[in-house]
């Protein structure tokens, strides 16, 4: 249970850390972003598994601040800022990360049953079912793709990879309505995992007050 007090953890919780996490990441200083980034890094021990996530979305974040790093010292932009920038991408990502790095798809449909009473909450909920299909279709299906040696090949494989995946939407579409016809799920108890989501929440708020 210790390993998946944050993967059981009410959406209504996730939802919060993650609006006050991106809230507070905006306007903070250094001190601040450092003192919460640690706050995050340090509760990701009851749920380990986020840290290998958080290493693949690094990696995959890598490029773009490489190129952000590239573009400050042509134009000679200050280095303070360039560091505070590339420091709130960071948390931003640790963030999301934390967030929706083990959201578990029926638990998530569970939890939002409410909402499918509603035609417009029924569309945000089929939505963000679609994206998960499609985001996890999408990487394997550009994995399978030979890698290759330059940029038009590089191209060439993520839309090839995006025609493969677009073929399969009757498929996908046939998933998420399945999902959606969910009207039971067993879960374990929450509430452990609540309040250590809420404890955290209070020391979110309290670092980025310090």
């Amino acid at each position: 249970m210790r390993s998946r007090l944050i993967r059981h953890q009410h959406l209504a919780m996730k939802l919060g850390i993650f609006i006050i996490g991106i809230a507070t990441g905006f306007e903070a200083s250094a001190r601040q972003i450092a003192l919460q980034g640690l706050l995050f890094l340090v509760f990701m021990i009851f749920e380990p598994s986020l840290y290998a996530r958080l290493l693949f979305a690094l990696r995959k974040i890598l490029i773009f601040l490489s190129a952000y790093w590239l573009f400050a010292t042509i134009f000679a932009m200050d280095f303070m800022a360039t560091i505070l920038f590339s420091a709130r991408i960071l948390y931003l990502l640790l963030v999301m990360v934390y967030a929706w790095g083990t959201v578990d798809k029926k638990q998530l449909i569970y939890q939002s049953r409410f909402c499918l009473r509603f035609s417009s909450g029924r569309a945000v909920i089929s939505y963000i079912i679609s994206t998960f299909y499609f985001m996890r279709e999408y990487l394997n299906a550009y994995k399978a793709i030979p890698n290759g040696k330059n940029l038009q090949s590089i191209l060439s494989r993520a839309i090839d990879a995006g025609q493969m995946v677009h073929a399969q939407s009757p498929k996908i579409a046939i998933k998420v309505e399945a999902d959606l016809a969910l009207d039971r799920y067993d879960h374990p108890p929450t509430t452990m995992a609540d309040l250590l989501a809420a404890g955290f929440l209070f020391l979110l708020v309290l670092a980025h007050n310090l």
